[in-house]
């Protein structure tokens, strides 16, 4: 959280397993705070729901594990103005 409040990111990629606070609780934390950073989710659990959960918790985006570099690369261009 410190290092966004030193400088605003454009993007925020989070792991749902963390150590300490788990992704959502970091997500939450930061809409709370900061609003309307976009969040991509990651995690190694991925199920039919994810996407839509992940959505539904506000985050922008959500990669299962192990991903294609590629497939991040291109959504993080949809998130980020060039």
């Amino acid at each position: 959280m410190q290092a966004i409040e030193d400088q605003a990111p454009e993007l925020v990629l989070l792991d749902v397993v963390m150590p300490g606070v788990d992704g959502w609780q970091m997500l939450q934390r930061m809409q709370e705070r900061y609003g309307s950073i976009p969040v991509i989710m990651f995690s190694g659990q991925v199920d039919e729901g994810s996407t839509a959960d992940a959505e539904r918790r506000g985050a922008r985006g959500f990669v299962g594990k192990p991903f294609d570099p590629q497939q991040l690369i291109e959504r993080a261009k949809q998130l980020v103005p060039a």
